[in-house]
């Protein structure tokens, strides 16, 4: 009885690890998930093969997505993300989620802040640059 048992163990613990392993397939690769823009806006391409349907996605209202969604395809695909101009004082990071089956790219965009214009010193028309607090020459 204890020989049976002792079988019956050896069977559950060994069964397990002769599956074969699932074949996952990479649905897409892409390499660069990080670009940075000017304040004046612009546009990255963000290039890849897609092996299944897909759809590119960002809820920023100054971002163009184009295309913004396609079929599987054994050829590159290059999508054209715009950025509008930033004219905020501060620095923006953008996120672009490409959705692959079910899988997810994050892209990220960072753009520059817009630069301030030159300030008047004590009300006469020179001026200076208030980044570096040097007069403009």
């Amino acid at each position: 009885m204890k020989r049976l048992l002792l079988a019956l163990l050896c069977t559950v613990i060994l069964l397990p690890s002769c599956r074969k392993e699932e074949n996952k397939e990479v649905i897409v690769n892409i390499e660069q998930t990080e670009y940075s823009l000017p304040e004046q806006g612009g546009a990255v391409d963000i290039a890849f093969v897609p092996l299944t349907s897909w759809e590119a996605a960002c809820t920023d209202s100054f971002v163009s997505i184009d295309p913004s969604k396609g079929e599987a395809s054994k050829e590159e695909v290059h999508v054209k993300v715009t950025v509008d101009a930033n004219d905020a004082p501060y620095a923006r990071a953008i996120k672009v989620k490409f959705v692959f089956a079910s899988n997810t790219v994050d892209i990220t965009i960072t753009q520059d802040a817009m630069t301030p214009p030159p300030q008047p010193i004590d009300g006469n028309m020179e001026t200076e640059d208030i980044t570096e607090g040097k007069p403009i020459e």
